[in-house]
């Protein structure tokens, strides 16, 4: 899969679907990289610690599955046309949300960003 193609996908994976937390924001695709200085203090993660929301529980109702299958095409699109991938989680405290996330995605032909905010308390 050429950058393009895998770049094109994700955008569509992620299209109208927000990553949950104590207040739901989308994930921002950046393409090329960052354009933002990276903070001194923070946890690395790897991907399964970011995407813990592609797994379908029993107790699930149908929307509840539906969301979680969704994070799980995002993650199994990022596992299977990635090189390396590393993520970044560190605290912001601005106004409407208190932690981001950054994962970099290493594909053969280019380099990938997604920035998650996240309200954390």
């Amino acid at each position: 899969m050429t950058y393009a193609e895998f770049l094109a996908k994700l955008r569509s994976l992620l299209s109208g679907l927000l990553y949950p937390s104590e207040s739901d924001f989308p994930v921002e695709v950046v393409p090329r990289g960052l354009s933002y200085r990276m903070p001194s203090s923070g946890e690395v993660r790897d991907l399964d610690r970011v995407f813990q929301v592609r797994y379908v529980e029993d107790w699930m109702g149908e929307g509840e599955q539906e969301f979680a299958q969704r994070w799980q095409a995002v993650y199994d699109h990022i596992a299977s046309n990635t090189i390396a991938t590393t993520a970044w989680h560190y605290k912001v405290n601005r106004k409407n949300y208190t932690h981001e996330q950054v994962v970099i995605l290493l594909h053969a032909q280019g380099v990938v960003g997604l920035r998650i905010r996240l309200v954390e308390t």
